[in-house]
């Protein structure tokens, strides 16, 4: 059996052999360095690097480690960050010429990148994004087209399409990005990773988003695992921000307990929509691999109609807000199916938002009582498989509307409830398939609970070799 690579080592694992001296800070870091150099011309992950400052964090963290001086749970760890999350000292361009033109360098930080830095993380770099991640697939006027590292003819998906495919490739083990509508579990489940959108409350960043009626922040990695480490530290109260977020969890310990008490609702469409047949079959045999866990399992219908309406009519006048604060000498740069939505949302009346909220209310109630009677609803990530990676959309779906292919994900950034995607098999050519775990509010822990017994009963994806 071959020895196991740098760059396929887990969150976890990496911490073991640091913790054990089998490996090094610098020697993880400039491992790292090394594949992001050879990859990523091709993939696109990376929108804003600092090597030399990378190797140099990961010295000063290996110093650290030596003399045991202030090590956090994450210390050396390297982390992508996805370019609409503020970090001190380094540009916000956020794929967009418009933000290029004159760059805001941020003097403040994410509280969610806040957190991670003060674990001992160390940035790798900076992650692309379509332009301020209106969409669900990763291009931009700016920064061009990113590739699935599976098939590079196709999308990673979006928006945090930079992260998914580092981590796919192996060029980090973590990276924390933002969820609008899907854009964590949406690249997750096209790259065949794991993105997880927690509780909207739980985190602090989430309490000052700029939008706070459907934008989270959450973290990726590889297996459900490193999620929960990420989560035990972005979990964690803040004593420098006025919004407390709940008590700390020990994410990693809880997420050890059998689900064999469990009752797990499959609604692979969530009651309203259509998959294509090998999404269907893989989320069948997710079912069977429950119930040999012990878990009560039933298939039923979570919705009795689609969301994607109300979505629409929630999110597009932020897309206008966005656009307004576009110098107008600058908004023919922007990409032209931004600036169609964004006059969608201009015309959107007050009349119809109100009713899009009540909407939504009723959403969170038929919700609630879902979870009266499951613990955990499983259902498809995306109904589709992953397409051409310079497409906003697939063949005959709207142009623009990215809402339309992917509305199982938006479920829940509309009703604020946690959310992972995970890997649960292939597809045609070896393409990943994602399946969405959703759990009651506030039970981040039972959502990563379930998800990690099935990644532990044998279900794992691989890094990509498809560019070896």
């Amino acid at each position: 059996m071959r020895p196991v690579e740098i760059h396929e080592m887990s969150l976890s694992r990496l911490l073991r052999a640091l913790a054990r001296r089998e490996l090094s800070t610098t020697e993880i870091a400039r491992a790292l360095t090394a594949l992001r150099e050879r990859l990523d011309p091709k993939l696109n992950a990376f929108c804003q690097i600092d090597p030399e400052r990378f190797v140099r964090e990961a010295e000063h963290a290996g110093a650290c480690r030596e003399s045991m001086d202030a090590v956090g749970p994450l210390h050396g760890i390297p982390i992508a960050v996805k370019d609409d999350l503020a970090l001190a000292g380094w540009p916000m361009r956020q794929g967009s010429h418009a933000s290029s033109a004159e760059p805001v360098v941020a003097d403040e930080q994410s509280p969610t990148v806040t957190s991670l830095l003060r674990a001992g993380a160390i940035v790798a770099g900076k992650t692309t994004l379509p332009e301020f991640g209106w969409k669900a697939t990763t291009q931009s006027p700016l920064t061009g087209v990113t590739r699935n590292p599976w098939n590079p003819a196709l999308t990673p998906g979006g928006s945090s399409g930079g992260n998914a495919v580092a981590l796919a490739t192996g060029m980090v083990p973590a990276a924390v990005g933002t969820d609008i509508g899907g854009s964590v579990r949406i690249p997750a489940a096209f790259c065949g990773v794991v993105g997880f959108k927690p509780t909207q409350s739980v985190m602090s960043g989430n309490a000052e988003a700029k939008t706070g009626l459907l934008l989270h922040s959450g973290p990726m990695a590889r297996t459900v695992e490193d999620i929960a480490r990420l989560m035990t530290v972005l979990g964690s109260e803040d004593p420098e921000r006025p919004i407390k977020t709940g008590a700390t969890k020990d994410y990693v310990d809880q997420i050890s307990h059998p689900i064999a008490d469990l009752s797990i609702g499959i609604s692979p469409g969530l009651g309203f929509a259509t998959l294509d047949p090998v999404i269907t079959e893989r989320l069948e045999q997710a079912a069977e691999v429950f119930r040999r866990l012990g878990a009560r399992v039933e298939r039923f219908d979570a919705l009795r109609e689609s969301p994607v309406d109300t979505y629409e009519t929630l999110y597009t006048p932020q897309l206008t807000e966005e656009v307004a604060g576009v110098p107008e000498s600058q908004r023919d740069q922007l990409d032209p199916d931004l600036r169609a939505m964004a006059r969608l949302g201009a015309d959107i009346s007050a009349h119809r938002f109100v009713r899009a909220l009540k909407q939504r209310r009723r959403l969170v109630e038929r919700m609630a009582m879902v979870h009266e009677r499951y613990d955990v609803v499983v259902s498809a990530t995306v109904p589709i498989l992953p397409f051409a990676a310079d497409r906003n959309q697939p063949e005959g779906y709207p142009q623009g509307r990215w809402w339309r292919w992917t509305p199982l994900t938006l479920t829940f950034n509309i009703t604020g409830q946690p959310a992972i995607s995970l890997p649960c098999g292939t597809g045609p050519a070896g393409l990943p398939i994602g399946m969405q775990l959703t759990g009651p509010h506030n039970r981040d822990d039972l959502v990563l609970r379930v998800a990690h017994a099935y990644q532990r009963a044998g279900h794992l994806h691989g890094i990509s070799g498809a560019l070896d």
